[in-house]
């Protein structure tokens, strides 16, 4: 009996130093990859599409940015099991270890996962601020999906604010954008001042009669072009509110509260006539 457990001490102590054994080798497997991954980096040489499988091979566990895109990075752990799953597309993929974020989180250095775009700094990485910049937005299927960009117009080189939403763009459906990113999908309200409703124009949601006519044929604020700087009355017949013309440019300007435009006088009146 005490031979027999003396036996399985034994062996219990050899698979033990075997593992331990194993354990120490691959530690140093690891160390002296590790050690020439760091020399191939100091010498401006970045895992990249091409590399990448290679460098998996004796780094398992590496998790590494992309040199390029901040959407994207490298994780020896395996393939980017959402993408790996759409069998159709994923011929397209450029990398097995390759992954990529989720819109519109960003790949961070600092936590090596992605974050928010707000809490990550891209550097020299393209910041990646469309949609259509990820892979697993894009149609890749013709003839099954929309384009992408109709799907998600994008806000390269706009300025900041509302813009007409590119379907409906004299509609009240508008795109907010910051930064060259499409941070909102919105529907300008009635304005509560005028009465009528409001349209994206200028950076921010408008209300019709301050939007000019040959911007949107549903605004009503009419042309300066070729008349004298002064006080007119709309052509529709608003009479709670009248347009002024000075250099050429339109202005509507609202009467005060109990107030309308007076047509004779060509100011806002209480009780005053207004001729339509």
């Amino acid at each position: 009996m005490t031979q027999t457990l003396l036996e399985k001490t034994e062996v219990r102590l050899k698979e033990t130093e075997s593992q331990f054994v194993k354990c120490r080798e691959r530690e140093d497997f690891m160390s002296e990859s590790y050690v020439r991954l760091l020399k191939m980096m100091n010498k401006g040489q970045f895992p990249d599409d091409e590399t990448i499988d290679t460098i998996c091979v004796s780094q398992p566990n590496l998790i590494f940015k992309s040199q390029t895109e901040c959407h994207r990075y490298y994780n020896c752990s395996g393939k980017d099991p959402q993408l790996a799953n759409w069998k159709p597309t994923y011929h397209l993929w450029p990398a097995l270890f390759k992954h990529e974020c989720i819109y519109p989180y960003l790949f961070s250095e600092e936590t090596l996962q992605c974050e928010h775009y707000t809490n990550v700094t891209c550097g020299s990485r393209y910041g990646a601020p469309w949609e259509c910049d990820y892979f697993r937005l894009r149609c890749h299927i013709a003839h099954h999906c929309k384009p992408c960009s109709v799907e998600y117009p994008s806000c390269k080189n706009k300025a900041d604010g509302v813009w007409p939403w590119p379907d409906n763009p004299y509609y009240p459906d508008y795109m907010k954008c910051e930064k060259g990113r499409r941070i909102e999908k919105g529907y300008c309200p009635v304005n509560s001042e005028w009465g009528v409703q409001s349209f994206p124009y200028n950076g921010k949601c408008v209300q019709l009669f301050a939007v000019p006519k040959e911007y949107n044929p549903n605004g009503e604020l009419p042309s300066c072009r070729g008349k004298q700087d002064g006080v007119y009355q709309y052509l529709v017949g608003y009479c709670p509110g009248f347009y002024v013309c000075s250099n050429g440019e339109a202005f509507a300007v609202k009467c005060p509260h109990n107030t309308i435009f007076d047509t004779a006088s060509k100011t806002c009146k209480v009780n005053g006539k207004c001729i339509t």
